[in-house]
């Protein structure tokens, strides 16, 4: 079993269009799913999760741990709390 960075998979993330917070001891990346408020009041939105929007997130994901497997980031953008 490889191990990989997580704020390396979070920074490749951020580059998909999906923002992940960092945290710490043990690094780790959390993840929270909200609708702006711009497209619930202009738009008049009810906020859900579809099934397409998890399926490109889990892509997405998958990819950018392949990606870091293969090529390990050095350092990263994402700071943990």
């Amino acid at each position: 079993m490889s191990v990989v960075a997580p704020y390396g998979i979070g920074d490749r993330m951020s580059k998909t269009g999906w923002h992940l917070n960092a945290i710490a001891d043990p690094a780790g990346l959390h993840m929270a799913f909200t609708v702006s408020y711009t497209v619930r009041r202009v738009q008049n939105l009810r906020p859900r999760l579809s099934a397409e929007s998890v399926n490109k997130l889990l892509d997405n994901l998958g990819a950018s741990i392949k990606e870091e497997k293969e090529a390990p980031a050095t350092g990263g953008n994402l700071v943990a709390l």
